[in-house]
């Protein structure tokens, strides 16, 4: 029954630290009850300790939250799968960088697909097969028209998305690490 109670404590140590100093705070209250004549200076003290004391307890909630999660059982068994996968695959680790460029290279063609699709773009007309782009052909006749002039420029816009499209990249070390992205 004792470790019930300490590990009660112990899951739930932000909520009691955030409980605690809302308790005090509220009590400060309580001890001034008229006019205080503080002044302007004090004034803004007292704004800064309570922003303070907000960004404080914001924290205590975030590291709390931290600390639950990682308690969690599927939490534990991912991280457990994991290390297992890790061990799997480490007689043929050399090949996990190859696999990693091959998956970013899917998936860059994947979002830049999606991108281009939106307005009538087709990836083949926009990117050769290595991913390396081709320049844009602005179609002159769509821009001396004044009702295609901005489906045209709208499309020069997302051929430049897509060409500058940034994405976290797979990579061996990121997913061989217990931590990370």
């Amino acid at each position: 029954m004792n470790e019930k109670i300490k590990d009660f404590f112990r899951q739930n140590i932000g909520y009691f630290v955030v409980g605690f100093i809302s308790i005090v705070y509220i009590a400060t209250a309580f001890i001034t009850i008229d006019e205080t004549g503080k002044s302007v200076s004090q004034i803004i003290a007292d704004g800064v300790v309570a922003f303070l004391l907000g960004v404080f307890i914001n924290r205590v909630f975030d590291l709390q939250g931290m600390m639950s999660g990682e308690r969690e059982e599927k939490v534990v068994a991912t991280k457990k799968l994991h290390g297992e996968m890790v061990m799997k695959i480490s007689p043929s680790i050399e090949k996990l960088d190859d696999w990693c460029e091959e998956e970013n290279r899917k998936n860059y063609k994947v979002q830049r697909t999606k991108i281009l699709a939106r307005v009538g773009l087709k990836y083949d007309d926009c990117f050769d097969d290595s991913g390396v782009a081709k320049p844009y052909k602005v179609d002159q006749s769509r821009l001396d028209d004044k009702y295609l002039r901005k489906q045209e420029l709208k499309r020069l816009a997302y051929h430049n998305k897509a060409v500058n499209l940034k994405l976290t990249a797979l990579s061996a070390g990121e997913l061989t690490s217990e931590g990370g992205k």
